[in-house]
This record gives structure tokens, sequence and C-alpha cells, in this order.
């Protein structure tokens, strides 16, 4: 080989290094960049995810109805209750005038419209209008609806519930925004305490996982088997 050949022969030798390297370092470029695109598009997932379960949430909490009222007519339905209770311990133990049984009729029957609704008073000759149980709605404000003084039409009584039910929707309204507090609490949870809770929920798991599970044999003897196949004889 002349000098000059030899020569050649180096300088492209230095030049496929040279790109080699570089090659090499582009393509290591490359493989970082897009492993940190690949990390952010994970992370863009996880954030949409957490956006929309706040969405979600916040939504869900901001559309349960209000509890506010059926705690007020709860709250009703317990002071009349007591009312109505108080009148009729007031009357004489033995009725006999037909005004004082009239009056202890509707009193009973006021009291049980309270515990089971209005359709209690079908065919006893009375309605919310003509009870006292009615006559303690309209003091405190509630007003039958469609009255009509030329037609001698009394109207009809506004009816939120008896005490069960109401007793039962404020019950489930609880719950659902118990639900719905507890979604939104999770939703707004940072990294750090997602990572926290993820800890100790593992650490959870291997606590359950390690421990033995007691057992019967045929026998009647107990024993505790471990996740390592161990056994410990509990009783013979």
């Amino acid at each position: 080989m002349t000098a000059l050949e030899a020569d050649t022969k180096s300088t492209i030798d230095g030049a496929l290094k040279k790109l080699q390297a570089e090659l090499t370092e582009i393509e290591a470029r490359r493989t970082r960049a897009e492993d940190e695109v690949e990390a952010c598009c994970a992370r863009i997932d996880t954030l949409t995810q957490r956006m929309t379960a706040i969405y979600a949430a916040s939504s869900m909490l901001a559309n349960l109805p209000a509890i506010g009222p059926d705690q007020e007519w709860l709250d009703h339905l317990v002071a009349w209750r007591k009312t109505l209770g108080d009148e009729l311990r007031a009357l004489p133990s033995t009725i006999r005038d037909s005004h004082t049984l009239g009056l202890e009729k509707n009193l009973k029957l006021s009291i049980q419209v309270i515990a089971f609704g209005p359709d209690m008073t079908n065919g006893s000759g009375y309605d919310l209008t003509t009870l006292r149980l009615g006559a303690l709605m309209r003091e405190a404000g509630f007003e039958p609806v469609g009255a009509d003084s030329d037609r001698h039409y009394s109207g009809i009584m506004p009816w939120f519930g008896s005490l069960s039910e109401v007793e039962r929707r404020i019950s489930e309204g609880k719950t659902q925004y118990a639900k719905a507090e507890a979604h939104l609490a999770d939703a707004l949870l940072d990294d750090a305490e997602r990572e926290r809770r993820a800890i100790a929920e593992k650490a959870r798991m291997a606590a359950i996982n390690a421990a033995p599970v007691r057992k019967t044999r045929h026998d009647g003897s107990i024993y505790e088997r471990y996740a390592d196949g161990r056994v410990i004889e509990i009783t013979g």
C-alpha cells in the first residue's frame, strides 16, 4: 500500500468513525426522546383521566337534589306529630259526646297520615284540608292549592311525603352526597398523596398475603398454613 493509499484509508476510517460516533449519539438521543414522548403521552392520559374524574364528580355533586327541603319537611312532621300527640293525650280518658269523639278520630287520623301518608284518609270522610294536621300545616305557611271560595272548594294541601318516606329520602341523599364527595376527594388527590396511598395499599396487601390461613382437617385438628409453605399446628 502506497503512502497515498494509506493516507486515504486513514481519512476514510476517521470519517467513518466520526460519523458512527455521531450516529450512535443521535440514536441514543432519539431513544431518550422516544422514551420522553412515551412518558409524556402516559402523563397526558393520566392527567386527562383525572380532569375527567374531577368534572364528573363535581357535576354529580352539583346535580344531587338538596337535602335541606326534605329536612325542613321532616322537622315539621316531627313537630306536628308532637302537637297532635299532646292534644290527643289531653282529651278525657272516657269520651261520651260525639264532638269529642270526632276530635279524637281527627287527631288519630292526622297522626296516621304523618306516619303513612294521605291515603290513610280514604273512606274516612276527612282529607288533609279538614284534618287537624291540615290546620297545623296552614299555620306553618302551607296553603291549599286550587282553593275556590265561589265553588266552596277547599283545594288540595301540598304533601311532600310521610315520615318514613322523608327519612328514607334524607338517608339516601346523605349516602349519595357522601359517595360524590368521596369521588371528588379522590379525584383531587395530588401525586404525593396518591403515591403514599399506593405504598400503604401495597404494604397492606403484602401483610394480608403473608398472613397464615387457618384450616381444619377431617379429624378436627386445626393448623395454619403460610404462603411460604410453613404449617403451624394449632390443635392436635
